[in-house]
């Protein structure tokens, strides 16, 4: 006979409030956006570090490579960033300001990892590389425009926000889908592997949270009903971490091959 537990304290919700002070408090304490606030909080944090210490060593004129890392961190920060902005401000009367700004720091984090990419792994093919970033570029501010029109109070706003990250995260997987025919092809191709990981642990995640398999599964039994998303937001973290050491590596190499002011 199955008996019934006691609530975790990860499945209390947040009262609506009007106080940013009493959002931001709430932070310290156990309720069902900790984990979505704590993930991306340390994402923003490790990847701000990177970001700052990586501007303090490069110094001097902007190579293609460096712009390529710097387009990179910066927008991983902004989107973790926006993300937490936006979970510790969900209890909040002006939370859908917050969930914008949440999912245009998304967009930005696809296009920038997409446009680093090409740069990369295009470098020698520049036709192609410039009409890449263009694809993914008009992609983006499609995107953008599309989830700027979405209402909030429509009752598929949820899904259509879905699809737009979707279409967008599409779209910028077509260089890596390139560089793999160049690759089969016998050709070296830059970051294909990483790349290829980020990807797949970005879509797992997103497909967790879209059908929210690990809510129906075990979320109650947990005491955690969202955790879909949680899952999603960890995955994220852990799909941007799998691609630095690739991109890094990639810059740190390319340095010590062509002397770190090759101009662009």
């Amino acid at each position: 006979m199955r008996t019934e537990s006691h609530p975790h304290n990860l499945s209390r919700r947040r009262p609506h409030t009007s106080s940013y002070r009493a959002s931001i408090f709430s932070v310290a304490n156990l309720h069902t956006e900790t984990l979505n606030i704590w993930s991306h909080l340390l994402g923003t944090l490790w990847f701000g570090a990177i970001f700052v210490r990586f501007a303090a060593v490069h110094q001097g004129p902007l190579t293609r490579d460096a712009v390529g890392v710097s387009l990179y961190l910066a927008a991983t920060v902004l989107c973790f960033a926006s993300s937490t902005l936006y979970h510790v401000f969900a209890d909040h009367v002006h939370a859908r300001f917050w969930l914008r700004i949440d999912h245009a720091g998304i967009v930005c984090a696809i296009w920038a990892t997409s446009v680093s990419f090409t740069l990369a792994s295009l470098e020698y093919r520049q036709g192609e590389q410039l009409a890449c970033t263009a694809l993914v570029t008009g992609a983006a501010a499609v995107s953008l425009a599309r989830l700027a029109r979405i209402q909030e109070h429509h009752a598929t706003c949820q899904k259509d926000r879905l699809s737009a990250h979707v279409a967008l995260g599409v779209v910028a997987a077509m260089p890596w889908l390139r560089c793999w025919y160049l690759h089969v092809q016998g050709q070296r191709v830059e970051l294909l592997r990483e790349f290829r990981s980020l990807v797949v642990m970005n879509s797992f995640g997103g497909g967790i949270y879209a059908t929210h398999i690990l809510d129906k599964a075990i979320g109650m039994d947990l005491g955690l009903p969202d955790i879909s998303h949680h899952f999603m937001h960890v995955a994220v973290v852990f799909g941007a971490l799998m691609y630095w050491p690739g991109l890094s590596a990639f810059y740190e190499a390319r340095v010590a091959a062509n002397g770190p002011w090759r101009c662009l």
